[in-house]
């Protein structure tokens, strides 16, 4: 959720009045809600900031990276690929059906 200016001054308002609050706060709690207070203080300048600046022009959006005629021209590639480093559980099988003499299935 996106807070305006002015609402973020509010809530820092009401942080602020909590922690000068010393009756009902405990201290270590006051301490919290004044960095919190100065925290939405912080962020309602910046958001001020924002409103006041004129409109940021959108980006247009970036062309993708890859196109089907890149993936398709590379795909003879596939071919290069290097061999895998252990056999697959297929070729295991066929290995080990071989060495009990039983058929290939």
């Amino acid at each position: 959720m996106q807070l305006t200016a002015a609402q973020h001054w509010l809530v820092a308002t009401a942080y602020e009045k909590a922690a000068a609050d010393q009756v009902g706060v405990p201290g270590p709690q006051r301490a919290a809600f004044a960095r919190k207070a100065q925290r939405f203080r912080t962020l309602a300048r910046l958001a001020a900031k924002i409103e006041a600046t004129t409109v940021v022009k959108q980006a247009p959006p970036s062309k993708p990276r890859q196109t089907l005629a890149a993936i398709e021209r590379w795909g003879s590639n596939l071919e290069c690929r290097p061999k895998a480093k252990y056999p697959t559980l297929a070729e295991r099988l066929k290995v080990a059906r071989a060495a009990r003499g039983l058929p290939d299935q």
